[in-house]
């Protein structure tokens, strides 16, 4: 590693390549910094559900599944979404990573894994006991962002999900689906079929649960009601941060699930990075640049989350009258029509 890089970006996620490329193109010298032995090495379900198609930013071909429909089931009805232009994937997050990796190494970019970020200055870090000075520094490192924790964004939004990674030879799934009965829990549970197994969780917001549910049961509950079978597979937990305050502080951003982009409501948070951290790239490139597209999908985000945020009120309420509605309305196509752009 030289002692001095144009941009640092902490993070070799989907936020910290997509940005690591923008910039590579544009000449300037860059360094990523991956914690993990892997790149891509992170527990996600690794469902993409908004406008991975016009935007370009998936590569469908090397998507694990591509789906046309998704099943939303409810305590007494199932609902499917379908048209022709419903577009939804599921990919393996290592899988994207190489992908990604090799673009960025073909830029000129330098990347460096297993190399922790101990601790960031004005205008420098430490790594690995060596100074590394920069312009520019970028935290794509995820929900619990050391770079937030620097600039002091307190991070108080987060879901939490547990998942089994069920492979293909114990149990075989063909559709993306959702799951919502707030009798169960008062969050939803989802489907999602790769390749060569099938991701397999519940996500839910700890304000909408009441302190002593134990979410795990409830997961066991549901797990058992659908015949879905885990054996002696191991539960993982993962955060996703959704508290976004701003993507600027000086010469510093914060992209992808480290800015809280990720979506409150679905958990989608691949595509929300991929975006920040091309958009940030374009601002630091240009800092006169207004980041139109960060503008668009943090409307995107606040609408998903403004949705939800009412089903989960009136849940509280009434256990499933926020699920019941919008199964009722979702029988109608218009209505059907409005929820698709929304989240799909």
């Amino acid at each position: 590693m030289k002692n001095k890089y144009d941009v640092v970006i902490v993070g070799a996620g989907p936020a910290g390549l997509s940005c690591a490329e923008t910039l590579a193109n544009n000449g300037k010298s860059i360094l990523v910094l991956e914690k993990n032995n892997k790149i891509g090495h992170k527990i996600c379900a690794g469902g993409l559900t908004v406008k991975i198609e016009e935007e370009s930013i998936v590569f469908l071909k090397n998507a694990d599944n591509v789906f046309y429909s998704m099943k939303l089931h409810f305590s007494k009805a199932c609902r499917k979404l379908d048209r022709n232009n419903l577009v939804t994937a599921t990919i393996d997050r290592e899988e994207l990573g190489k992908i990604m990796l090799k673009k960025v190494l073909k830029g000129g970019v330098e990347v460096k894994t297993e190399t922790e970020v101990k601790e960031i200055n004005e205008n420098s870090i430490i790594v690995n006991g060596q100074e590394i000075k920069f312009d520019y520094l970028v935290g794509a490192d995820g929900s619990n962002s050391t770079v937030r924790r620097y600039l002091g964004v307190k991070t108080k939004k987060m879901l939490v999900t547990l998942q089994y990674v069920i492979p293909q030879k114990i149990q075989n799934f063909k559709e993306m689906e959702y799951f919502f009965n707030s009798k169960i829990l008062n969050g939803y549970f989802w489907i999602f079929p790769h390749k060569n197994f099938t991701a397999v969780g519940v996500a839910y917001y700890p304000k909408n649960v009441q302190q002593n549910t134990c979410v795990k049961k409830c997961f066991e509950k549901w797990l058992e009601k659908y015949k879905i079978k885990i054996g002696g597979l191991k539960l993982k937990s993962f955060p996703i941060s959704f508290d976004y305050r701003d993507y600027q502080f000086g010469n510093k951003f914060l992209i992808g699930d480290a800015g809280g982009f990720a979506s409150g409501a679905t958990g989608e948070g691949i595509y929300f990075a991929m975006v920040s951290g091309k958009e940030v790239a374009k601002k630091i490139i240009d800092p006169q640049y207004d980041c139109s597209e960060i503008l668009k999908i943090l409307k995107i985000k606040r609408k998903q989350e403004y949705f939800f945020e009412k089903i989960g009120f009136l849940n509280n309420i009434i256990p499933n009258l926020g699920f019941n509605i919008l199964s009722f309305f979702l029988n109608y196509k218009w209505f059907k029509k409005i929820f698709i752009k929304i989240f799909i």
